[in-house]
């Protein structure tokens, strides 16, 4: 009985994978969303007026920006880049606290 339901199981799972597991046409089926924030690597250069400079970069958990660097945010990113190139150093995100 037991390895005749396993088998049953393995069944249907097998059935189930692949095409049959997609949204037929007419059901209401979910997807996630794409997410929309974007992604910038060490690197990449930024448009004068493209991001906001962060101030009080230690109210939200970041060191003191080092000389000739600023923290700046852009939709929901944090970076720090170049005060003269507007040259991205890296992604500090992840770096901050909650109250960002």
């Amino acid at each position: 009985m037991r390895y005749g339901l396993l088998a049953g199981l393995l069944g249907v799972g097998l059935f189930l994978s692949g095409e049959a597991l997609a949204c037929a046409t007419g059901a209401k089926c979910m997807t996630a969303p794409a997410s929309s924030t974007p992604v910038f690597v060490a690197g990449d250069l930024l448009a004068p007026g493209e991001f906001n400079v962060l101030l009080n970069a230690e109210y939200y958990g970041l060191p003191r920006a080092e000389a000739g660097s600023w923290y700046v945010t852009i939709e929901k990113r944090v970076l720090r880049i170049e005060s003269d190139t507007y040259r991205v150093i890296e992604d500090v995100t992840y770096e901050t606290n909650r109250a960002f």
